[in-house]
């Protein structure tokens, strides 16, 4: 290796076996390392391009994975809050053949159900609400005295008629022992009525007691 003019070049040398002359050959250093440069340049370049399409791959698999997710994840928190109806944005992925949706269509399934329960319960109550309504119109216009009792005797509600016809105030009765009002003699009568009641839900009796205090008060 040598430089020659500010050049660096490789002499190589033979000696001719016939004559022997020396065979002498300089060649510059550029001439011999432009294959390996171009090499090197177009293996980099190689690289590069694999590189950014390794990325954009890695880059749409994640897009492909974790947008549904984070849509599923989405539409949990609106189904969560009551907003059934964010299960239709899932009608994407629930056509997918993989295990989101498989998940999807799972999720959906479980939605439509709670939603169909809920709706269930809410016509439930309001028929219960409208039939309580009716009851209690019609037990406050009745001119029976209708009480509710607890297991032990204490009074919950009475109707209006105990005002209208005994001239006593609810408030004078709620609260307190319906057995306060019944003469002794009687009480037992009406134990034994009670019980019969509780032994199973609908069985009723039939028991006729003298009261004293509410007697009183209508006095």
């Amino acid at each position: 290796q040598v430089t020659l003019q500010g050049q660096a070049r490789r002499i190589y040398w033979s000696t001719a076996p016939l004559t022997g002359w020396k065979v002498v050959l300089s060649v510059p250093e550029t001439v011999i390392f432009a294959p390996v440069r171009s090499l090197a340049l177009r293996m980099g370049t190689l690289t590069a391009i694999a590189a950014l399409f390794m990325a954009g791959l890695v880059w749409l698999v994640a897009q492909r994975v974790t947008r549904p997710v984070r849509r599923l994840t989405k539409v949990t928190g609106d189904v969560a809050s009551g907003v059934y109806g964010a299960a239709g944005d899932l009608l994407k992925i629930s056509k997918r053949s993989d295990e989101l949706g498989q998940l999807a269509r799972g999720f959906e399934k479980m939605v439509a159900e709670v939603s169909a329960r809920e709706s269930s319960l809410r016509d439930a109550e309001e028929r219960l609400k409208q039939s309580e309504l009716y009851f209690r119109s019609l037990i406050e216009s009745t001119s029976d005295i209708v009480t509710i009792l607890t297991p032990d005797g204490t009074v919950k509600y009475v109707s209006p008629a105990l005002r209208r016809i005994l001239k006593v105030d609810e408030s004078e009765l709620i609260g307190h022992s319906i057995f306060s009002c019944i003469l002794p003699a009687d009480q037992d009568q009406l134990k034994d009525a009670l019980n019969t009641t509780l032994e199973r839900w609908g069985a009723s009796a039939r028991s006729e007691e003298h009261t004293s205090e509410l007697q009183s008060h209508h006095d």
